[in-house]
């Protein structure tokens, strides 16, 4: 019986998994039941594989919607239906796709599969992102191994690791007999290309069902498992199809991508020669073409490969595709035998590929079928060569250079013939990822290791996507053994960690620094601004980039040398200086980032204010966490939204209210949304509010936990008391509160000694009282509500009213930082209403309970006149402490945002002046500043500081004296802004000389030659800053000259009211007209 509505698909509850022989044997009784339907659905896979290989894409959408009609309805062909509709009509119409099947009934597992094929099919998920949220979603989830094993199939077309495949199995057993089928098959194959234990019980299982389903597939996988085996036959149309190949064989001139792995590959060979009629087989033929071959677009490449891969695994085109992707893979071996095992399983034509996995034997006898089947053939002669070392037709005369060196490479290789794989790789160029690879593996097997190094080094100061080419997973183990740097002293060590934490594994980030600190040591200094300059010339371009790329400041954190952050700054500084004058070509980066550095460390200090507020968060930490997480989202909203599915109009906000009200987010396994559009968005908003509120290093509660809960709370509540003596602390040995020896010694000739102990086990009753209630207020209020704290304060919740204004607001023209600005906006919403009921509580509740306990001991001790003293110290300690719930109260305020600083300007002139000192220790000028009391400015630093920078660094370079005396005056007037900086020139200056090339200047920066100065480095820097202005637009002004008679340089900027952040406030004090 085959599956006719998805009602019925994967809708039976899969049983425990039992024994594997015991698994295959009831998955290979269904297949053996159902052989004549299996064997049409792997004539239709066929079919649809050459449509695809083709560029047919109409042709493979109508096969693949139409399969259910003949094969039955099957979770294989709806994946492969919605990848396919994806690629040859679009999202839109693949959304209509999964829409309708939703709609006909089907089952609660089609509806969960169909909805994450659908994600993945999309244009603007990346594999990468969408593997990221599946495994975050699994490990939310509460899976068993079966439904994680179902899941990886389904989604990554994964099985299950040696010794777990029954749990696939055991799903199969309850699939359609199709999906069954294709269960077994990736399960073979993997088996096969690995070796694994479970081989054993397949190879009869899989000749079984291939005497009556007739699939090349199984024969190759029987081969791999048995290589004494029968020979799997060749396809009917191989010849013609190896006659087209050797011609591109023969005239390969240049070094190609990949090696004979996609030379003898029927896909490689038509997505060349087919002219492409998609946008998706043209991206599919260039990464084909390109990849490992240019390592500026590996990157791309492999996610074009991998996306196509992904999306197309349940096909054999796709999965050859895959391969492809894993062969180019960081770190993978070129002719791996597992990932040519996969290839020559899934490839129709494939031969070349079984080199790899079999035993020499074995490919000796396919050797002899090929030359006794093709005799004068190039691929004949070819596998003959790769068998014996010999060519007895002489046919491989015909050969390229570059395909000769790659025969021998995989003969080499399967050998194990070191020496013969090192004199090949030595005379390679570093042109192909496969030379690349293989010059460096050389070098590692034969324990070169500090030569494999260098060169690898080398290679990627020049362009820091060769990571991709090398096997640096190896290379960083040659270089650190159980955590020592084996070789310190060699700078490409720490280069090629850094380039492998920034392109591959981030999670290096210490050992990277580790290694960077080492090289410092090595050469006798602490600092990488002490180090010596290289002797040789071909070692100043490592020498830069250690020193730009590797020396950052995050790296120098870790270094031993820095005992504060400010000594860090300076030492950066001192590498910008440094790198400024090595480096010419840069220098203005250098400058920058050390004017950056000087002038936030004002910054830093005006940022102290924030201090005040205990509630922060890290915006900037959760701004990159939301690009890392989020970005992706943002932009397949945005595919919904101009794809016309996201329609704003009154019944979509109709239902995007019900929606949200009911919760669009499903919480189940395996539920899904009703509404996609709605719920990603809504999954986008929570996700980062969430990690706003939690997130433990950047997030509300790592703040509220810092600067609140861990000792700050305990010490403002219990300080008074503590001054006055009236509460001890508890021992750490006994936990009971120590003796009050104060009141003790005070009392001692006062009070019997057992009227005494009784006052002071009343103190010891009011100490762990006051305790309490402190720690109740952190540990249980001042806390994040959450199923753990059901007292918390802060709710943080997101209300259907706010993400639906904000979907109303999002549109496919909004900016993604515009998008987490609005978010931010929502997040410190939320806050400033919980800060309003937890400054509530405070200040009333807490205040009550707090005071009700000083006054129970208050009266207490009243009874006794000679406890006067004592009663008296509890009063003060009251009302010192109701002072400090004030300051707690306090505590809960909004922090100020950082745009909101205001500098005055003559602090921002002080600034800019200390920003010039770094950089000029002798420009020393006496400046005076008139503001005509102009009010402070908001976020106006960085502006102000890039203006005084250029007319303070003139002054330096022109007036003639290190000690000028310099004149600021502003004025403002008709809504623009106007500063005048004037300067006194030295006596010895020649002032005529002076003002004749000031005019030349004014003319260069009012006429065109103005864009060219811009980017010419040195000079006055006045051309920047009239870009800075916009002068050419005639929003900025700026003009300048010399004044001969009282021997003064005058600079002019005028800025419009458009140029100020803050220009509201500034009219309003003012009292000047919009």
């Amino acid at each position: 019986m085959k599956p006719t509505s998805g009602a019925n698909l994967a809708s039976s509850p899969i049983l425990e998994p039992i024994k594997l022989d015991a698994e295959l044997n009831w998955v290979s009784g269904r297949i053996l039941k159902s052989a004549s339907l299996v064997r049409r659905h792997v004539e239709l896979l066929q079919e649809l594989d050459a449509l695809l290989l083709h560029d047919k894409g109409k042709e493979a959408e109508q096969l693949a919607r139409a399969a259910a009609n003949e094969v039955g309805m099957s979770m294989t062909w709806i994946a492969i239906a919605i990848g396919v509709i994806q690629l040859v009509s679009g999202m839109e119409a693949q959304k209509v796709y999964v829409r309708e099947l939703r709609e006909s009934g089907a089952s609660r597992m089609l509806q969960f599969f169909s909805h994450w094929w659908s994600v993945r099919a999309e244009d603007n998920t990346s594999t990468g992102h969408f593997i990221t949220e599946i495994m975050r979603r699994i490990g939310q989830w509460e899976t068993t191994p079966k439904d994680e094993a179902q899941i990886l199939y389904y989604l990554f077309n994964e099985v299950p690791g040696a010794g777990e495949e029954q749990n696939l199995l055991a799903v199969a057993a309850s699939s359609s007999v199709i999906d069954a089928y294709e269960m077994l098959v990736a399960v073979a194959t993997k088996s096969a290309a690995e070796s694994r234990p479970s081989t054993s019980y397949l190879v009869s299982v899989l000749r079984t069902i291939q005497g009556e389903v007739s699939d090349a597939r199984l024969e190759k996988i029987s081969f791999l498992i048995d290589p004494n085996g029968p020979l799997p036959s060749l396809p009917t149309d191989f010849q013609f199809r190896q006659a087209e190949l050797e011609q591109t064989v023969v005239d390969k001139t240049t070094p190609g991508p990949n090696g004979p792995c996609e030379l003898f590959s029927a896909f490689r060979n038509n997505s060349n020669k087919c002219e492409a009629r998609s946008s998706w087989f043209g991206d599919l033929n260039n990464a084909v073409s390109t990849i490992g071959s240019s390592p500026d677009s590996h990157v791309d490449d492999l996610e074009t490969l991998n996306k196509l891969g992904l999306i197309l695994c349940p096909t054999s085109f796709g999965r050859v595709i895959a391969a492809l992707a894993s062969s180019n893979s960081s770190g993978v071996s070129p002719f791996s035998p597992v990932v040519d095992a996969v290839t020559y399983v899934n490839s129709s034509d494939s031969i070349i590929e079984a080199h790899s996995c079999l035993p020499a034997e074995s490919w000796a006898r396919i050797a002899d079928e090929l030359l006794t089947s093709l005799p004068k053939s190039l691929l004949g002669a070819y596998a003959g060569k790769l068998a014996t070392g010999a060519d007895s037709s002489g046919s491989l005369r015909r050969l390229s250079k570059q395909s000769t060196d790659e025969l021998k490479l995989r003969r080499a290789l399967k050998s194990g013939d070191v020496k013969i794989i090192h004199q090949l790789t030595s005379s390679l160029e570093c042109t192909s990822r496969m030379s690349t690879f293989l010059r460096s593996k050389s070098n590692l097997e034969r324990k070169q290791y500090e030569t494999a190094l260098r060169e690898a080094g080398s290679l990627v100061v020049k362009n820091n996507s060769f990571i991709h080419w090398l096997p640096s997973d190896e290379l960083l183990k040659s270089a650190y053994s159980e955590s020592e740097n084996l070789y310190p002293s060699l700078l490409q060590t720490s280069i090629i960690m850094d380039v492998f934490e920034r392109e591959i594994d981030s999670s290096i980030s210490s050992f990277s620094a580790y290694a960077a600190e080492d090289y410092v040591l090595e050469h006798g200094v602490d600092k990488p601004s002490q180090l010596p300059a290289p002797e040789r010339p071909e070692d100043q371009e490592l020498h830069i980039y250690y020193l730009d790329r590797v020396c950052t400041a995050e790296r120098l954190r870790f270094f031993s040398a820095f005992d504060s952050e400010r000594d860090l700054e300076t030492e950066r500084i001192d590498i910008c200086l440094l790198l400024a004058n090595t480096d010419e070509t840069q220098s203005d980066r250098y400058e920058l980032e050390a004017r950056s550095i000087v002038t936030g460390r004002v910054v830093k200090e005006g940022l102290k204010q924030l201090d005040a507020s205990k509630i922060s968060i890290d915006e900037l930490a959760l701004r990159a966490w939301a690009t890392k997480n989020l970005l992706e989202d943002f932009a397949r909203y945005q595919a919904f939204y101009s794809s016309g599915l996201v329609p704003i109009g009154d019944e979509y906000r109709r239902s995007l209210l019900d929606a949200l009200e009911q919760g669009a987010v499903p919480t189940d396994l395996f539920d899904v949304p009703q509404n996609e559009a709605i719920s990603l968005f809504r999954d986008m908003v929570t996700r980062y509010v969430q990690q706003c509120a939690f997130d433990t290093e950047h997030g509300l509660d790592c703040y509220l936990s810092l600067r609140i809960r861990h000792g700050t709370m305990s010490g403002e509540l219990r300080s008074a008391s503590e001054r006055e003596n009236v509460v001890t602390r508890r021992s750490k040995e006994s936990g009971a509160y120590l003796p009050n020896t104060h009141w003790a010694a005070t009392f001692s000739q006062i009070i019997p000694r057992d009227d005494w102990e009784t006052v002071e086990d009343r103190l010891f009753v009011f100490s762990g009282k006051l305790d309490e209630l402190i720690t109740t207020l952190t540990t249980q209020f001042v806390q994040i509500r959450r199923p753990e704290k059901p007292e918390g304060l802060f709710e943080i919740s997101v209300s259907p009213l706010q993400i639906y204004s904000l979907v109303v607001d999002t549109n496919d023209q909004t900016k993604f930082e515009d998008f987490l600005f609005s978010l931010n906006e929502l997040f410190w919403a939320s806050i400033q209403t919980n800060l309003v009921k937890v400054r509530d509580y405070v200040d009333v509740a807490y205040r009550e309970q707090i005071l009700a306990l000083f006054d129970g001991l208050e009266q207490d001790l009243r009874f006794d006149a000679r406890l006067r003293p004592l009663a008296d110290a509890v009063l003060r300690a009251r009302n010192e402490t109701s002072q400090a719930i004030d300051q707690v109260r306090d505590w809960f305020e909004l922090p100020a945002a950082t745009s909101n600083l205001a500098f005055g300007l003559e602090e921002m002139v002080t600034i800019s002046t200390q920003t010039m000192q770094r950089f000029h220790p002798d420009f020393n000028p006496s400046i005076s500043v008139e503001a005509e009391g102009l009010p402070k400015f908001q976020g106006a630093l960085n502006l102000f500081s890039d203006i005084f920078f250029v007319a303070f660094e003139n002054i330096y370079k022109h007036s003639g004296s290190p000690t000028p005396t310099v004149r600021v005056h502003f004025h403002y007037e008709s809504r623009e802004l106007t500063i005048r900086v004037t300067n006194s020139l030295s006596e010895s200056l020649n002032v005529e000389q002076l003002e004749e090339m000031v005019g030349e200047a004014r003319v260069k920066v009012q006429s065109d030659e103005f864009l060219n100065l811009v980017r010419r480095e040195g000079g006055t820097g006045l051309p920047k800053l009239a870009n800075l202005l916009g002068v050419r637009s005639g929003l900025g002004k700026l003009d300048f000259g010399v004044s001969t008679d009282d021997r003064k340089f005058w600079l002019t900027v005028g800025l419009p009211a458009t140029l100020l952040e803050t220009k509201e406030e500034f009219h309003a004090e003012f009292n000047i007209a919009g």
